[in-house]
């Protein structure tokens, strides 16, 4: 799957020049499996730093009327090589439960 940049946010900016982790969100209808996946987060390597945080959103029929939670995770940005190629964790889940 690709990154859909319109639905990656920073969520949590840092004020003047602070080398302190961020927060950023991402929704995408993507599985954790490919998110982890080196170079997944490459088209956004210029807006992340080594340790932000992405809270990841997974949903089914995204933007659709009936869009829905499948899933929720964190990914942590290991490493950015100077080409630009993200390497994320491995998620850690977050648990979704429905009412």
């Amino acid at each position: 799957m690709a990154l859909r940049k319109q639905s990656f946010v920073a969520a949590a900016a840092n004020q003047g020049n602070s080398d302190a982790p961020r927060i950023h969100t991402y929704k995408s209808e993507d599985a954790h499996g490919d998110i982890d996946a080196s170079g997944y987060f490459d088209g956004v390597a210029d807006l992340l730093n080594i340790g932000d945080l992405i809270y990841h959103c997974e949903v089914s029929n995204i933007g659709a009327s009936n869009e829905a939670v499948v899933d929720a995770q964190f990914f942590c940005v290991i490493t950015i090589s100077a080409a630009g190629v993200v390497v994320a964790s491995a998620e850690t889940a977050v648990v979704i439960t429905t009412s």
